[in-house]
């Protein structure tokens, strides 16, 4: 990795978290699409597949997918008795290194060491560092929605405007076609 001081890190990352979010996919994602921000993709139970630049990858319980700018990508519902649950963080404004801006190279065994936090556990509330944080405009429609409450497993229920109050967030359109 580029430095050996966390925070030295943190500090010349600092990412914007444009969204984070929970769904349980029982369709096939409607469009095969890219974006300009790191999309990354924590599969929390069941399982699917994803169309990777025109590759299937079935996914299941524990399967990470990270997702760079411009990678075109559709998520399938494969069965739907057993759909995957998926937990979604998009973020920007990141430099590794000589790496492009906004490419993540992040080996999963380094996660806790360089970010200082665990796979599983990381939210938009209570960061260690307050990052700018965006929420999918669309979500002001939702009468609640569930995130990450930080700790390994812990999930947390509130309405959109909540979520946006307690992690000083913005509403904004993310997704381009």
């Amino acid at each position: 990795m580029c430095c050996d001081n966390r925070e030295e890190l943190l500090d010349q990352l600092n990412p914007t978290f444009l969204f984070t979010c929970k769904g349980t996919r029982i369709k096939d994602e409607e469009r095969y699409h890219s974006h300009d921000f790191i999309e990354m993709a924590f599969i929390l139970s069941g399982h699917g597949k994803y169309k990777i630049a025109d590759r299937l990858y079935d996914v299941s319980e524990g399967d990470i997918i990270i997702l760079n700018p411009g990678q075109k990508h559709q998520a399938l519902c494969t069965d739907p008795s057993n759909p995957a649950t998926e937990f979604f963080v998009g973020l920007c404004d990141v430099r590794f290194g000589d790496f492009p801006e906004n490419y993540l190279p992040l080996h999963l065994k380094d996660l806790t060491k360089v970010t200082g936090y665990v796979r599983g556990g990381c939210t938009a509330i209570g960061m260690k560092k307050q990052f700018p944080t965006v929420i999918q405009e669309d979500a002001k429609e939702l009468e609640y929605m569930h995130v990450s409450g930080g700790k390994l497993g812990m999930q947390i229920r509130l309405a959109p405007l909540d979520l946006q109050k307690v992690a000083k967030a913005e509403f904004a359109d993310v997704i381009r076609p």
